[in-house]
């Protein structure tokens, strides 16, 4: 009877483990649909159904096998035993490992007071040779196949039902970044594109590889849709892009996975070979395979040098004790006993998990770190620093306990390591001071996209991750962004709270709340916020892009003018300089904006072309490079700024009426060279 009842309690829990993998598939599927139609508040609903799953189908069996199985359900032998029967009746599946991820997921669950160890099973490391050619579709680029004819069949294989805006226009833009990004034309390459696309939000991308020589490229296009059809919106071709766009701080990808799982991810890695592996699973939607790899990321990083764990390098917070061993990319965060935060207005522990599964399900927008909770962990005690041991007892005592010579932790988050805002602002030159200040706005702009607001703004909840952006990590005081009323915008006043603020404005003697202020004028005043609320109770689902600005491919297609003018930016450098991102631009009164090339950014041919154009020697062009003015987005004007007279007029090349033509260089001599309407705009 006892084994008739475990093959009963397999059974159940393989049961419940193929409705959860069901409708998994069957959420990540619909992803395709809500792109094509431009459903995005589907997606987003979507992406939050998918990440409930997997709690909703565990606690749903454990609830099932109590009630069905109550004589039996607290004696861990009978668990373990249906256990062994799971693992037989699926060892020929190809997704037995997850399988038996579940089972014990569901373990934990249903006997709190067992030890499942994390780590004993993990995603299976063998490949399928034919799936990893099935997922694969392969072009090569050679002198009877061009790159743009390649790309435009790369882009066609999508296979979208509704049309590209401009299919053939955009494979000529994105062939011409993929090109300047290897140094020219390939004379012969191969491109092998992942067939399975991924899906997030309002985008989608392509995935794929170039190789080229001995050399093996990341290559992915950014697709969006809009009324005028599907574009490419950006061209990625380095790994730090990739990395960005599979980054722990953006929610999970949507890509079609079954029976193909490790084979995708074999292929990311190629492409992503400094990405922890942990967050490549987690980017997929995988979340428990994400915890046990990090486990056992963690079990393999102490037992180098038997590192034991210690207080987390930083600023000691009031409500969590954080603890790693040192070298460690993560740091395991503990909520303190609620008797024992002294913090105004505590939400007390409860609270905070509820904020934390806030941000664990909802959209991270690139800026708000993502948290892996773990239950039930055992450590030695030898494997402690004695102070970070004592203060997690003394504190933590409703969470950690010492059973003999083991340290339980029942319940605590993983969470990406960053550098604390104030340290890091203490430590950085005047130009990153700056440069992260206005990052720091973008984040506060990003986070109120997803609908989030940080409440208190302290600057020791905002960090600077790896690849230099400002995140928020510190997520008690954190809540939705319509909860909160912006008659006034406490931002100056918290601001000056600051020491690192205080601790700059003696060293730079600059107020950071001015420089603050002139980069984001628009966070100090109410209407800014309740604008985004505004547009968030309407159902509306705001862009934010997980790449440069500069990678974006609509800035290429701005600067597409007549042959002419294409000729004269193209020969001086600004295109180059423009595509690199290295302009920089000042909006005008009267819809004009200037733009700058640095001198140090042009080769010697474009200086040569620069001087020889504009009739002036490198030293009056060297300190200030070359200027091109906008007229309402079109280059209208090139001239060096600083020396009177050295303009060069493109607007005669435009198909413009003479009335329209004479206002162009109007607002030009009145809003950038400061002439009288009376005399010659230009030398040339």
């Amino acid at each position: 009877m006892a084994a008739q009842g475990a093959g009963d309690l397999a059974k159940a829990l393989l049961d419940a483990y193929e409705a959860y993998v069901q409708e998994f598939h069957e959420i990540t599927r619909r992803a395709q649909g809500c792109f094509e139609s431009m459903d995005w508040k589907g997606s987003v609903q979507d992406s939050l159904a998918r990440l409930q799953l997997y709690k909703h189908h565990v606690d749903a069996a454990d609830a099932r096998c109590a009630a069905r199985f109550p004589a039996d359900a607290d004696r861990p032998e009978f668990w373990e035993s249906a256990k062994a029967i799971c693992r037989g009746a699926v060892e020929d599946r190809y997704d037995a490992d997850l399988a038996v991820m579940f089972v014990d997921s569901v373990l934990r669950r249903a006997l709190p007071h067992t030890l499942v160890p994390y780590g004993a099973d993990s995603v299976d490391p063998k490949r399928d040779p034919e799936v990893q050619q099935r997922i694969v579709r392969t072009y090569l680029v050679d002198p009877h196949h061009t790159l743009p004819g390649v790309v435009e069949r790369i882009l066609s294989d999508c296979g979208f039902l509704p049309p590209f805006r401009d299919l053939r226009d955009d494979a000529a833009v994105a062939a011409q970044a993929i090109e300047e990004s290897l140094g020219g034309a390939p004379l012969e390459a191969r491109i092998e594109m992942l067939r399975p696309l991924f899906y997030r939000n309002k985008g989608a991308y392509a995935v794929g590889r170039i190789r080229l020589g001995g050399a093996l490229l990341p290559l992915a296009f950014a697709l969006a849709h809009n009324r005028d059809g599907i574009v490419v919106d950006a061209v990625l071709t380095e790994e730090s892009d990739l990395r960005r766009i599979f980054s722990y701080t953006r929610s999970n990808f949507h890509v079609e996975l079954e029976g193909q799982y490790r084979e995708l991810l074999e292929f990311l890695q190629s492409v992503m070979p400094h990405k922890n592996q942990a967050a490549l699973y987690s980017s997929i939607g995988f979340m428990n395979p994400a915890k046990i790899q990090l486990w056992r990321d963690l079990e393999g990083h102490r037992r180098v040098g038997a590192r034991r764990m210690a207080a987390a390098w930083g600023i000691p917070g009031l409500v969590m004790v954080v603890f790693t061993p040192p070298g460690f990319p993560y740091v395991f965060k503990v909520i303190r006993d609620d008797d024992k935060v002294t913090k105004s207005g505590y939400i007390g522990r409860q609270g905070v998990r509820g904020k934390y599964r806030l941000v664990q399900e909802g959209d991270r927008v690139g800026r708000l770190l993502d948290t892996i909770t773990f239950h039930h962990l055992r450590f030695a005690r030898g494997d402690f620093e004695p102070k970070i041991l004592q203060e997690l007892l003394e504190t933590c005592g409703q969470t950690v306990r010492l059973v003999g010579d083991d340290v339980i932790i029942d319940h605590c988050y993983a969470q990406r390591e960053s550098t604390p805002l104030p340290i890091y602002l203490r430590q950085c030159d005047w130009p990153e001071t700056q440069r992260v200040l206005n990052d720091l706005g973008w984040c506060l702009k990003d986070m109120a996209s997803s609908g989030l607001f940080p409440g208190e703004f302290d600057l020791k909840n905002f960090g600077v991750a790896e690849d230099g952006r400002v995140v928020f990590f510190d997520f008690d005081g954190l809540d939705v962004l319509g909860k909160f009323s912006f008659e006034e915008v406490p931002l100056a006043a918290s601001l000056g709270q600051e020491e690192c603020f205080e601790y700059l404005l003696h060293e730079y003697r600059v107020s950071l709340i001015d420089v603050f202020r002139g980069l984001h004028p628009d966070l100090f005043t109410p209407q800014h916020w309740k604008g985004i609320q505004t547009l968030l109770r309407q159902g509306e689902v705001l862009d934010t892009f997980p790449y440069p600005p500069h990678k974006r491919l609509e800035k290429r297609r701005r600067f597409r003018f007549p042959p002419a003018v294409d000729d004269t930016l193209d020969r001086l450098g600004l295109k180059s300089v423009h595509r690199k991102g290295l302009l920089t631009w000042e909006p005008r009164g009267g819809g004009m904006t200037v733009g700058r090339a640095p001198w140090r950014d042009l080769n010697a041919g474009q200086r040569l072309a620069a001087q020889q154009a504009l009739e002036v020697d490198e030293g009056a062009l060297g300190p200030k490079g070359i200027g091109v003015v906008l007229v309402d987005g079109a280059p209208a004007f090139v001239y060096a700024p600083g020396v009177p007279g050295r303009v060069i007029d493109l607007v005669g090349h435009y198909p413009l009426s003479g009335p329209m033509a004479a206002e162009w260089r109007a607002r030009a001599r009145r809003e950038v060279f400061g002439q009288e309407s009376g005399e010659p705009l230009a030398k040339r």
